[in-house]
């Protein structure tokens, strides 16, 4: 059987090369190239320095002392985020390639921008002990199971109609415990169940064990390592 051959015309092509480029790591980039190499050096050096793992609040203030536009911020916060350094290449690959793709292309992103970036960004992504070791503990934290995002108790009352359902006889009270949670594939999954005031007693009481067994276990850690916990909030 002879080998297929697809032919990409003019606008299938752009389309393609387009989508390689998602919008917001564009709008992003954009923000980024306006950042003062100065700051950018302060960012990243800072985070060369970091000890132990690196906790989203830890990097977003060492983004925020050195970066005081808060879009800018924000954008520099998702790059590191988002590019690893040895990926680098390949972005600008990616890049190169998304703006060949149309005159449009290269307008939104002109040679002074590129420039600008491939200056930039290997000044704020740089190969970092601590962000390497965050994200092996997130990838760790992640693959063991689904991950809690939101719960929720909820205490309300059912009625309990007569026979002929024209007058209420009585109320049921009624606690369900909703679960907000991330699958491991990152989609979002809602588990409810219903508690007995028994069930919800020892779920606090479980809670209270599980607290302070939570707080020694920090404490352990600290002390036999330093810098070895986790923390990713």
């Amino acid at each position: 059987m002879a080998d297929r051959v697809v032919v990409l015309t003019g606008s299938t092509a752009d389309a393609m090369l387009g989508s390689i480029v998602p919008e917001p790591m564009l709008r992003d980039l954009l923000l980024v190239a306006q950042i003062p190499v100065a700051c950018l050096d302060a960012v990243g050096a800072t985070i060369e320095r970091e000890p132990g793992f690196l906790s989203d609040g830890r990097l977003r203030g060492i983004v925020s002392d050195f970066v005081l536009d808060e879009q800018q911020a924000s954008a520099a916060l998702r790059t590191i985020r988002n590019i690893r350094p040895e990926r680098l290449n390949q972005t600008f690959s990616t890049l190169d390639q998304w703006r060949a793709a149309s005159p449009q292309n290269t307008e939104r992103l002109p040679d002074g921008t590129i420039a600008a970036l491939r200056e930039k960004l290997p000044r704020l992504i740089r190969q970092c002990e601590s962000l390497q070791k965050t994200r092996k503990a997130r990838r760790l934290k992640s693959i063991t199971g689904n991950i809690a995002q939101a719960v929720e108790i909820l205490c309300d009352a059912r009625p309990v109609y007569n026979s002929t359902r024209n007058a209420i006889d009585g109320l049921i009270p009624i606690v369900t415990l909703k679960i907000v949670y991330e699958r491991q594939n990152e989609a979002s999954d809602i588990l409810e169940v219903m508690l007995s005031p028994d069930i919800l007693s020892e779920l606090l009481d479980k809670s209270t064990k599980a607290q302070q067994k939570l707080s020694v276990l920090r404490e352990t850690i600290e002390q036999w390592l330093p810098h070895g916990l986790a923390d990713l909030t």
